[in-house]
């Protein structure tokens, strides 16, 4: 599976700082957290340049994200 561009639109702000995070857990459809391997997943948080009113983002594959 390939990453997937998400365009995002936020309206109704008054201002929009032009950096954020996005918090994001990805992996394997088949990975799996254990006793051996507590954190083959584990969220990772990144900071996300040109966040402006209309923007796209670029997901990982096998992932949840939250800006």
């Amino acid at each position: 599976m390939n990453a997937a561009s998400l365009n995002i639109e936020i309206n109704g702000v008054a201002a929009l700082a032009s950096k954020g995070s996005a918090i994001t857990l990805s992996g394997s459809p088949d990975d799996s957290n254990s006793i051996t391997q507590p954190k083959k997943i584990i969220p990772v948080t990144k900071t996300v340049r040109g966040v402006k009113p209309g923007f796209t983002y670029k997901m990982p594959p096998n992932s949840i994200v939250v800006l």
